[in-house]
């Protein structure tokens, strides 16, 4: 709990909720994901891609072009937007509900695949954390007098990704409204016999339009 004062007689903004932070967060679209993987290479390149003449795991990257969600969970920088291929979400949101089943017990590691799918990222990659108080000089630091009770579960792997981290009593929401966005991703069919575009329809549709009105407007460059 934050109990520090303030002399001007302002408060520091409260915490935003995950669930809140989620709904205003969330979006649908075509992009590239990386479905690259960490491999073992008997030469690491540094970031500039030069030699280091070390073994050890690197990604090596493979983009494809396709429809993914996107959504966070906290607000600010660097507290992990999560990326998730639409065709992987389901078998991801089994692996959230298992947390929720299983009274939040970390299993065990596993070893590195080829590919591995936002399922068995989040799967390997669970962990229970303590929440974050702020600290000296406005700094988030774990809060030692509070027990663990923060999930923290990624999607995708590799250097630089964040995780969601969501206290235990959010998570559930967190988890039901990712469930109930995953039921408007696909056609359905109304009582009349009408198709019902679903989000990934709209959002395929919205790609065609814009790439349409480009190459319109390169052509009438030309």
């Amino acid at each position: 709990m934050n109990t520090k004062s303030n002399p001007f007689g302002q408060s520091a903004p409260a915490r935003i909720p995950a669930p809140t932070v989620l709904k205003k967060s969330f979006g649908i679209g075509i992009d590239n994901y990386d479905r690259g993987a960490d491999v073992w290479v008997e030469d690491v390149k540094d970031k500039d891609g030069d030699s280091t003449g070390k073994a050890g795991w690197q990604h090596q990257p493979n983009e494809t072009f396709e429809c993914v969600i996107e959504f966070s969970t906290n607000v600010g920088k660097g507290t992990g937007r999560q990326k998730i291929p639409v065709s992987e979400l389901g078998d991801y949101l089994d692996v959230l509900e298992d947390i929720i089943a299983t009274d939040y017990a970390v299993p065990e590691k596993s070893d590195r695949t080829e590919y591995i799918p936002t399922n068995e990222v989040a799967r390997q990659s669970f962990r229970m954390i303590l929440p974050k108080i702020e600290g000296p000089e406005g700094k988030l630091v774990d809060d030692h007098s509070s027990p663990k009770n923060v999930v923290s579960v990624r999607c995708t792997g590799g250097k630089g990704a964040k995780p969601m981290t969501v206290p235990t009593d959010e998570f559930p929401q967190v988890v039901s409204l990712l469930r109930t966005i995953q039921g408007q991703l696909e056609d359905s069919v109304d009582d009349d016999g009408n198709v019902v575009p679903g989000l990934v329809t709209g959002c395929w549709d919205r790609y065609k339009a814009e790439l349409a009105s480009r190459e319109a407007a390169e052509a009438e460059e030309d």
